[in-house]
């Protein structure tokens, strides 16, 4: 009787245990089904990029890309090991020479790569729920933390069509000039015809021409008294 109730004790803690695990990994399992899902038989998904022993830094990373980045320090050297061009094609102009990328805290949680991206979601660009409110999730991504930066913000609705329309740094060659139009949601780019101008009509976090404004052209141009990205649309 005694071995019984034993092995009822230890059959219900094994099932506390793990529905806590359940209840605690219930934000991280979200990976599963999104474009980072990358599991194999032979080594699952969160193998790909975490192990729990003998890890090689504070999130647990399975892999040590100290070498092939050397400079390169806190998420980057993560997120670069993929994003390079080496792995996907997505997110590859990130390591181009002459562009410019937002700026991050480099090691600080939350203000990293994980400032803006979160590798276990599927919503717009891995843009972390936390950090931005929904109605940012779009091309208006900028507003989310940069509202009241500026005394007036350029409407957001079209007045002149770019001549130059077109940034896309997938492109071959890559396009690193121009502004784009959208949709009223800001979720859909419109190559042609009449669109609204959003935050990332003017600025790119990826492959802009200046650390200042990351303008996707240039807002003054040295060479002359011209401003490249106003007279794009204001001819």
């Amino acid at each position: 009787m005694r071995s019984k109730r034993m092995w009822i004790g230890v059959l219900g803690i094994l099932g506390a245990l793990s529905l806590g695990l359940t209840v605690a990994q219930a934000g991280v399992s979200d990976i599963f089904g999104t474009d980072h899902d990358l599991g194999t038989t032979a080594v699952p998904t969160c193998m790909q990029c975490h192990t729990p022993h003998k890890a090689k830094g504070p999130y647990l990373w399975a892999r040590d890309f100290s070498a092939v980045y050397p400079s390169l320090t806190g998420l980057m050297k993560l997120c670069f090991s993929c994003h390079d061009g080496g792995v996907t094609n997505v997110g590859e102009f990130m390591v181009a020479p002459g562009i410019v990328n937002h700026e991050v805290n480099v090691g600080v949680e939350g203000e990293d790569c994980d400032r803006c991206h979160d590798p276990h979601v599927d919503n717009w660009k891995f843009v972390t729920d936390t950090a931005i409110p929904t109605e940012y999730r779009n091309a208006n991504l900028c507003s989310a933390c940069h509202t009241g930066d500026i005394g007036v913000s350029h409407p957001l609705v079209e007045t002149n069509k770019p001549i130059d329309r077109v940034w896309n740094p997938y492109a071959s060659p890559a396009d690193f000039s121009g502004t784009r139009l959208f949709n009223a949601a800001g979720d859909t780019e419109v190559p042609t015809g009449t669109g609204n101008i959003k935050c990332a009509t003017c600025h790119v976090p990826h492959g802009s021409v200046d650390a200042v404004g990351l303008n996707s052209m240039l807002y003054v141009d040295p060479a002359s008294e011209h401003s490249p990205i106003c007279e794009n649309c204001h001819q």
